[in-house]
């Protein structure tokens, strides 16, 4: 007997996840079981007790507070649509036929929560926009955990999983609900984002302009750009390399988001500085984005202009529809506040 959480409550679970070394945890459901065991496994999710255990642990695990889990819902799975109950602040999802190999980890004795991949595959199923989509794959392949309230950094990570892992999972499956929307999200997704804010650009800039995005040059996220020379590694501390936010590296160039926040202090200012010299100093284009370039869809539409100016690339100039979708992820994205679930 057990209890299987799904759906948004998984993704509380995965996204709020700061143990550092921790890939996944250890006990995964390996293969799928027959349908009899999957009915054997979830007749306890609709008993009361199973669902208070099933609180207590997102409390416990950090995914959700005390106060939370009094009005959360509780996203749980059954074997058949009779064991739906009406329990409040409980919704249920049917787990029709048999369960994708890698679909659930055991993350305590009798607590299945779906593995970062089938629970992307589930909420694709959901019809949510492919911007919000895309953020949470992002997040999920990210190297940091967000807090319960769902709107803000919580500390860095390793990442849960990657694209790869992710493609994996979903390449063994056919005729999925939510399987299409999700391989589309995944082939505009970024592994290693290290904050909120930037998934929020990484996201704006792969998209293509049909999705509400900017079609941007290919890239990758926190990249190690090595450093060979001895003259420029003393700028750094004696560092044999640098980390690019943002890395073209076809056009060498590195996009690097400056927050406010971790430019406080004099150190900070001068260390983001003397990063920017040492890669000017090797052939390397360096453009600063702050938070008031990117705040909103207008000005962030005028600073990509300027920096596919400075990179020679072609600008697109979008359509009335297409700048549609482009404010509307925008805004979705930046609103303060927002939680992730």
């Amino acid at each position: 007997m057990g209890i299987f959480l799904m759906y948004e409550t998984a993704l509380a679970y995965w996204l709020t996840r700061l143990t550092p070394g921790v890939v996944l945890p250890a006990k995964i459901v390996a293969s799928p079981p027959p349908t009899a065991v999957v009915s054997n496994l979830l007749g306890a999710c609709v008993d009361k007790m199973s669902i208070e255990r099933a609180r207590a642990f997102m409390v416990a695990a950090g995914a959700w507070t005390a106060e939370q889990a009094k009005t959360r819902t509780l996203h749980v799975g059954v074997a058949a649509r009779s064991d739906r109950g009406r329990r409040k602040g409980v919704r249920y999802h049917c787990i029709l036929g048999q369960v994708p190999v890698g679909a659930f980890c055991e993350v305590e004795e009798g607590i299945f929560v779906a593995s970062p991949a089938y629970c992307l595959l589930q909420l694709a199923g959901t019809g949510i926009p492919m911007y919000a989509l895309v953020e949470t794959a992002v997040e999920l392949c990210g190297a940091y955990g967000i807090n319960p309230t769902g709107d803000g950094l919580a500390g860095e990570r390793v990442p849960l999983c990657s694209t790869e892992t992710i493609a994996a999972f979903l390449d063994q499956l056919k005729g999925v609900r939510g399987l299409a929307r999700a391989k589309r999200a995944l082939a505009w997704t970024t592994d290693n984002s290290l904050s909120p804010m930037e998934t929020i650009l990484l996201v704006l800039l792969k998209m293509p302009v049909e999705e509400g995005g900017h079609g941007f040059a290919a890239f990758e996220a926190n990249v190690s750009i090595p450093v060979r020379e001895q003259s420029l590694r003393a700028l750094i501390g004696g560092k044999r390399s640098v980390r690019g936010d943002i890395v073209l590296e076809g056009l060498r160039a590195v996009i690097e988001y400056d927050s406010y926040e971790n430019h406080l202090s004099k150190h900070d200012f001068d260390a983001t500085q003397a990063r920017a010299n040492v890669l000017r100093a090797m052939g390397w284009h360096v453009i600063s984005l702050t938070y008031g370039q990117v705040k909103d869809c207008k000005g962030f539409e005028a600073t990509m202009w300027a920096i596919e100016q400075q990179l020679g690339l072609l600008h697109h100039n979008p359509s009335s529809h297409e700048r549609h979708l482009q404010q509307e992820a925008h805004e979705f994205l930046m609103t303060q506040g927002r939680s992730r679930f």
